[in-house]
């Protein structure tokens, strides 16, 4: 499936979903040629933990967004398919203290890079901003290409 199939196909998911639905899936915004994806993390009104909680992201935060993007660019990435791709190293970089009860802006973004030996690295990283556009915290991550 190419990229004008794929726009045409998700479009066409939207005009089809109901408003509330179709309200949320466009607070996702895609960026193939740049590879990056950016997402707006609704404020839970109702919970007010912390997601930092000594300099870690709670509930496995970091990695939904770090690794986002990378399905997003292994769906139209044929060669990677059926390969086996894991996280081996997350690094959170917190600027300020960020709530479950306040609204973010997620952008993330993903790098292949093929090294000298013939192996093939991934790298992803995220900037989650607050409703202001103060950055709060940098993610990154390191992925492993695992052979099958």
């Amino acid at each position: 499936m190419n990229v004008s199939q794929t726009e045409t196909y998700i479009r066409k998911l939207l005009e089809s979903a109901t408003a509330h639905k179709r309200e949320k899936m466009e607070l996702a915004v895609i960026n193939l040629k740049e590879r990056s994806l950016t997402i707006k993390v609704g404020a839970d009104k109702s919970r007010g933990v912390p997601y930092q909680k000594v300099n870690q992201l709670q509930g496995g935060y970091a990695a939904v967004f770090t690794d986002s993007p990378m399905w997003i660019v292994l769906m139209f990435d044929k060669s990677l398919r059926n390969k086996v791709i894991r996280t081996s190293k997350i690094e959170t970089h917190w600027f300020k203290p960020a709530r479950a009860n306040e609204g973010l802006v997620v952008h993330a973004r993903y790098r292949r890079q093929e090294t000298k030996n013939g192996k093939t690295r991934f790298f992803s990283s995220a900037i989650i901003k607050n409703r202001k556009g103060e950055t709060v915290a940098v993610v990154k991550a390191v992925n492993q290409l695992i052979e099958k």
